[in-house]
């Protein structure tokens, strides 16, 4: 794929077209951009022809990448409702095949280990379960047997439903397991627990309620997180009402007008700080490797941060602390604004808050501990680690609250009196039917892979497989994986820990209402591929290295030498979709402490946040290529599509086997990337401290060209085709430091179309010749289709491209149409 095979397939488009008006009888824009200040699938100003052409583009290639992914791509696209463009019959009758068969048949031809069948309905564990006419009812139980066999053992899972009651456990000893369906039948486990014979009795039925409720004799011991209605994730009573499957900010949340005041954030005494170094000197910046111990980090784990220094560097960078609670504007908060008026909330045991962080970089969760009435005050003390920095709050919810169950599809259980109660979608009498499929979401992790670097779980294959149904992790401990910005759970439904040569192949994970895979500490040769995600609460698949960052006083914490890290990586052909249901701080692919990763053909889109995040520099060597990624940071701002840091140099063995901090080269290339809704900050936004980046025959849409963040240095951007883009290049001049890590941006195509049309924007220092080292730029070709002259924009001063190559003698071969 080359970024010019599809500015050639765009060649149709002009610039002269009207805009797409929001008076247009098929389509309105206004309803998408109001969803968040403006934001929407398209900026504004851009012609209706090229919002068709490149949709239409993308869903030729999401054709190529995956034939079954198109009718949910054709929707997410929009093509329909913006450019009256059907699915074809063709892609219609595309199934999506549960299995890939060829890789079934050829393990029912091994003879080694055993195989063991698996019936959830008709089996018993009593049963041999060697034959399709004898099989074991549970996993655990085929697991037990293959692991008495030995090596070279397959499970095989017939059609139908397995609820776990307890994660299954593979070690070193299930070493060479196969677990698959049995070929063209489709197979799920889920991580809920059945809620049977459930008898409904009514509750509240007057006045278009139509609440019911019901005893649930085996409640004890399973966590009722979440729940499931006929499949379906359903909405714990909450106010603002929403639905969070088919909703997105803001609506469900109120406005942060109405906190009028965020608590002080809780005392926990003053953190230890760590620094070492200066260990790399590229940038001038981010040279050492410092972290706060304890303190304002008690409540993550490990109780270390980057972010808990007293002065973190970094755009923007402060001490973390989240609000220990917030006042609120009862009268406005209780209005009919927000729905039904109930006034002050009665009982807030087991209540949880959500509240956007300022700037929407992520979300957080706070355990409810006490409501003030008088005062409409709620604290809390529990929560606020999903985000690593810190900050005063802004948008909010609150959910698990009784009172507050008055909406179609609404639950609320009442621990003490194990009830669920339940608005039934019907009008008001009308029962829940006997045969409605309720199941309480209970494990937070369905399959646990876990060996160690030095006996690692070797060879394990799960092949199409369908998880679904995982519980919450959001409330569950949270550590800081480096010095980018995220806080996550060391969790996933799949769950994964010294392994090598492992591999997901052909699964869907629905509903999952944590991460979907997670890789801890050493897993080497992984690989997810063919995969597909929807309607995942946090992210879909990460990655996230372990050094010991407490012992010795955090002296080596940024040691990898001993490789307890995942590498290569193979991240192949995945569909990522409806990410970010309840922590916003989420994406497609997370990878922290992790090196050569490879991310290629995967189409992701629908996302809270970005779709690919690269947390630090670590070993380097990650190769993005060939993806398709459009709709990101739906629900948040200040982005691209695929962002990345690198504020804390580690010490690996990645680049020439010797230690070093000085990482491999990362390339993104040959990618479709759409920088739309709030990922404005172009396809690739390398973020504060990344370096070594080449970023090449990419094709964009919308968004900046190329940004870099204080810190930054050594992007190479070439070949690259952006089309309608805001901003050009946007860097630092006094943060490149050695002169051989200078940026270089060189036969580039862009198209000015939207925003400011500046061709390079740069910091402060343009008169400064000390520090003065703008990026090495030449022979890239600018269109313009706004009523702007690109410019080149460095602090206060201005000028025109070619005013700027005559000052300053650089831009060589750089030409404007």
């Amino acid at each position: 794929m080359r970024a010019v095979v599809f500015l050639a397939a765009l060649t149709v488009c002009a610039v002269s077209t009207p805009v797409y008006s929001t008076n247009d009888e098929n389509w309105t824009l206004k309803d998408e951009q109001d969803l968040r200040d403006g934001y929407g699938p398209d900026p504004d100003g851009v012609p209706l022809d090229f919002r068709c052409a490149w949709r239409k583009l993308a869903l030729d290639y999401a054709r190529q990448l995956r034939p079954d992914s198109v009718p949910n791509v054709h929707d997410a696209l929009l093509l329909g409702s913006m450019c009256n463009v059907s699915l074809s019959e063709a892609d219609k009758s595309v199934v999506p095949v549960f299995p890939p068969r060829e890789w079934p048949a050829k393990w029912f031809e091994r003879d080694d280990g055993v195989t063991q069948y698996v019936d959830a309905m008709n089996g018993d564990d009593s049963h041999s379960g060697t034959t399709p006419d004898s099989p074991k009812k549970t996993i655990h139980a085929a697991l037990a047997a293959t692991r008495q066999a030995g090596p070279g053992s397959k499970i095989v899972l017939r059609k139908g439903t397995f609820h776990l009651s307890t994660p299954l456990e593979l070690t070193p000893a299930d070493s060479t397991l196969i677990i698959s369906n049995y070929p063209g039948e489709e197979v799920w486990v889920s991580g809920a627990h059945p809620l049977n014979n459930l008898q409904w009795k009514s509750h509240d039925v007057t006045k278009g309620m139509n609440v019911y409720v019901a005893d649930v004799a085996d409640a004890e011991g399973i966590a009722f997180t979440g729940l499931r209605v006929n499949g379906r994730r359903v909405t714990r009573a909450r106010r603002p009402n929403s639905d969070p499957e088919r909703d997105f900010f803001p609506k469900g949340w109120f406005d942060t007008s109405t906190a009028t005041k965020w608590l002080p954030a809780h005392e926990y005494g003053p953190a230890r700080e760590v620094q070492l170094g200066p260990v790399r000197n590229i940038t001038g910046m981010f040279e050492m490797y410092g972290v706060g111990i304890g303190g304002p980090c008690s409540q993550f784990s490990p109780p270390v941060s980057y972010w808990c220094q007293k002065s973190p560097p970094g755009g923007g960078g402060f001490q973390y602390y989240v609000p220990s609670g917030v006042t609120f504007n009862g009268k406005e908060v209780f209005s009919e604004a927000y729905g039904p008026v109930h006034g002050a909330w009665k009982n807030v045991t087991g209540a949880v808050a959500h509240v956007w962080r300022k700037s929407h970089w992520s979300s957080w969760m706070f355990a409810v501990d006490a409501y003030s009435p008088l005062r409409d005050t709620l604290h809390w003390t529990w929560g606020g680690f999903q985000g690593s920095r810190g900050g005063p709050g802004s948008d909010w919810f609150i959910e698990n609250v009784f009172q507050e169950l008055d909406a179609p599809g609404e639950w609320f259980f009442n621990r003490d009196t194990s009830q669920l109660f339940y608005f039934h979608n019907a009008s008001s009498g009308t029962a829940p039917p006997a045969d409605l499929q309720v199941e309480a979401t209970n494990l937070q992790v369905l399959i646990n892979i876990t060996g160690t670097q030095a006996n690692p779980v070797k060879n394990v294959t799960i092949s199409g497989i369908g998880f679904r149904d995982a519980a919450y992790t959001y409330l569950s401990p949270h550590g800081v994986p480096s010095g980018g910005d995220w806080g996550l759970e060391r969790l996933g439904a799949l769950f994964f820990q010294g392994t090598e040569n492992c591999v997901v192949n052909s699964s869907i994970l629905h509903r999952m209402d944590g991460n979907g895979i997670m890789l801890s500490g050493y897993n080497q040769h992984t690989v997810l591929s063919n995969n597909n995600f929807s309607w995942t609460g946090s992210t879909a698949m990460a990655a996230w290295g372990i050094t010991d960052e407490i012992s010795d006083e955090g002296k080596h914490g940024n040691d990898g030498t001993d490789g307890n890290f995942p590498r290569y990586t193979m991240i192949l052909n995945n569909v990522v979709r409806e990410t970010g249901i309840w922590e916003k701080q989420s994406s497609g692919w997370f990878q922290a402490k992790s090196a050569q990763s490879v991310l290629r053909g995967n189409i992701i889109y629908n996302l809270a946040r970005a779709a690919v995040n690269i947390n630090d520099g670590f070993g380097g060597g990650n190769d993005i290529t060939e993806n398709l990624i459009f709709n990101t940071c739906r629900e948040s701002s200040d982005h691209g599509p695929i962002n990345s840091w690198d504020r804390q140099p580690f010490l690996t063995t990645v680049n020439g086997g010797t230690a070093g901090v000085i990482p491999l080269v990362n390339e993104i290339h040959n990618n479709f990337l759409v920088s739309n809704y709030g990922g404005t900050k172009g396809g690739v936004d390398n973020d504060d401290g990344s370096i070594l980046y080449a970023n090449h025959d990419n094709f964009e849409i919308y968004g900046w060209g190329q940004k870099n963040g204080i810190g930054c240095g050594d992007h190479r951007s070439y070949n690259n085709v952006h089309l309608y883009l805001s901003t050009g290049y946007r860097g630092h001049t006094n943060f490149f430091g050695h002169e051989k890590y200078a940026d270089q941006i060189y036969n580039e195509t862009w198209l000015f179309g939207t925003g400011t049309a500046d061709y390079i924007q740069l910091g402060s220092g343009c008169q400064d010749s000390a520090t003065f080292r703008p990026p090495d730029c030449h022979d890239n070709t600018i269109y313009d289709a706004t009523a702007n002259q690109p410019i080149v924009a460095c602090g206060k001063q201005k000028m025109t491209v070619s005013e700027w190559q005559d000052k300053t003698g650089l831009d060589k071969g750089t030409t404007v149409s």
